[in-house]
This record gives C-alpha cells, sequence and structure tokens, in this order.
C-alpha cells in the first residue's frame, strides 16, 4: 500500500467537507459531500490509524453535519459525539498541532448548544471547550479561532447559567478578554 495514499485521501476529505460547509453557508444540503468527506476520512484511516488529519478531517465533517442536523430538527447528538471522538484522537495523536485543539473545543461547544437547547446543563461541555481553546492559545497565541471561541463559549456558559438562575457575571467577564485578544490580533476585521 503507498503511505502516501491516506494524506491523498485526506486532502480530498478536506476538500469536501470543504465544499459542504459553502452549501451550508448558501443554505443547500451538505450531507451529500460531508458523507463523502466521511468515507474518504475513513478509508485514509483504514489504511493508517495514526493519521492526526484524517482523523481532525473525520472531527470536521461529523461537527458540520451535527451542525446541520441541529439547524433542521435532527437529533445531531450521534454526529457531534462522533465528532468530539475524532477530535479528542487527533489531539491525542498530535497534542502539539493548536488547530486540532481548536476542532475539539468547537465540537465541544456545538454540543453544549445542543444541549442548553434542550434545556440540559452544558456547563461540563462547555468547561470542555474552553480548556481545548486554552490549549489552542498556549501553543499558538496568534490563532485568532481560538479566542474568538473561546469568547462564544464563555457567552454560551453565560446563557447557560442565566437559563439556571445564576448570576453569569464571571462567564461574561472571562468573555470580554478572549474577544479583546482577537481584536489585537485582528483589528481591522
Amino acid at each position: 500500500v503507498d503511505p502516501e495514499l491516506s494524506d491523498v485521501l485526506g486532502y480530498k476529505a478536506g476538500v469536501w467537507w470543504m465544499r459542504g460547509y459553502r452549501q451550508s453557508r448558501r443554505g443547500v444540503d451538505p450531507l451529500p459531500a460531508l458523507a463523502i468527506s466521511i468515507g474518504l476520512s475513513r478509508k485514509g484511516l483504514g489504511l493508517n490509524q495514526a493519521d492526526a488529519g484524517a482523523w481532525k478531517n473525520l472531527a470536521v465533517a461529523f461537527r458540520l453535519q451535527g451542525q446541520w442536523e441541529l439547524g433542521r430538527g435532527v437529533d445531531p447528538t450521534p454526529s457531534l459525539r462522533r465528532s468530539v471522538e475524532a477530535a479528542a484522537e487527533a489531539v491525542q495523536l498530535q497534542p502539539e498541532i493548536a488547530n486540532s485543539h481548536n476542532e475539539l473545543g468547537l465540537a465541544y461547544l456545538v454540543l453544549a448548544n445542543d444541549q442548553l437547547r434542550r434545556g440540559l446543563d452544558p456547563r461540563d461541555t462547555l468547561a470542555k471547550a474552553a480548556a481545548s481553546y486554552q490549549q489552542a492559545q498556549a501553543i499558538n497565541p496568534r490563532l485568532l479561532a481560538a479566542h474568538i471561541n473561546l469568547g462564544n463559549t464563555w457567552n454560551v456558559m453565560a446563557d447557560a447559567q442565566t437559563a439556571r438562575g445564576q448570576d453569569p457575571s464571571g462567564a461574561v467577564t472571562r468573555a470580554a478578554p478572549a474577544f479583546e485578544a482577537a481584536t489585537r490580533l485582528n483589528p481591522d476585521p
């Protein structure tokens, strides 16, 4: 088996999940493109289980699938749990990659939003998202997405606390520095 075949499958999987992402942004059903991405990622993992990039592609595709399902009244929990599992595997294989920690945080954040929507307590899931973004920032302090996502996580935490009759000021206070750091990194969006 050609050892580069796994890499080629990974690149193709990335192209397909990006296509699905763009389709979803236009309101077009991304599930066929995401299914191709998932299939390519799994095929690559069949050749090389230690391919962190394939695990990350799988995580992204499942997260995007879950986000689409969430917006369509379909239970996204199975897709989002698969996203978390795949992102965690990518982090375990290559813990030095900031983007993988960011992706794990995104998977947790989308799962937490679904938990909040269903009246469940998302605070533990949000804490895991925040920890993932903080790890991404520790590896790469200039990773803009990690700062923005951390701020968004604290905002969702504030919503969760408010929904439970708790004071959200601590979460709001933690969101502000994350957004300020993002603004310093990208002052002219």
